[in-house]
Order: C-alpha cells, then structure tokens, then sequence
C-alpha cells in the first residue's frame, strides 16, 4: 500500500523554495539555526508534515519566500524587496522560472 502525502502540495513548494534558494537541506537546516531537525524536515519535503506557520515566516523574512505561498500557495511566491516598486520581484526570484523548473 502507498504511503499518503497529505501535504505533497507543500512539500513541493519547500523543495522549490530550497532549490531556488540554492540551499542544500543540512545549508538550511544550519541558516535557521537548527530551528528544525533533519527528521522534521524530511517529513516536511516527503509531504507526511506540514511545516508551521512560524517556521514559513521565518523562511519568509530570512529570504523573501512568500509564508501564504509555502502554505496554501496564494498570492505571489517571492516577497518584493523593502523600499522597491509593488511590480518589482526578489532577485531570481518574482520573475525567474516557477514551480515546473523543478
């Protein structure tokens, strides 16, 4: 029998996220300061655990990742810089190659 992933959807937004980021999962793991286990974030990108809403902002203030795109995948994916024009996107980010380049 298959193991379910409830949370495949999320799971694929992390992977891009760390993809894009170019941010191996031990890379990111260390950035946030072990705010999370290896263990944990394999269920994560495996798509059997959702990640939190704290650990999403955090992602989202530490690189621009959008915490409502991770999570429900509304809105735009990159937050635009501070002080930039509302059109312009995060660099490689709000105009580079969305989830299909994966």
């Amino acid at each position: 029998m298959a193991r379910t992933q409830p949370h495949r959807d999320v799971a694929d937004r992390f992977r891009y996220f760390l993809h894009a980021s170019g941010l191996s999962r031990e890379a990111f793991i260390q950035a946030i300061g072990g705010a999370i286990t290896a263990a944990s974030l394999f269920s994560i990108l495996n798509g059997s655990r959702r990640p939190s809403r704290s650990l999403a902002a955090l992602i989202e203030r530490t690189w621009g990742f959008r915490a409502d795109f991770l999570l429900q995948g509304d809105g735009e994916m990159w937050a635009r810089p501070m002080g930039s024009p509302p059109d312009a996107g995060v660099a490689g980010g709000g105009t580079g190659p969305g989830l299909e380049a994966l």
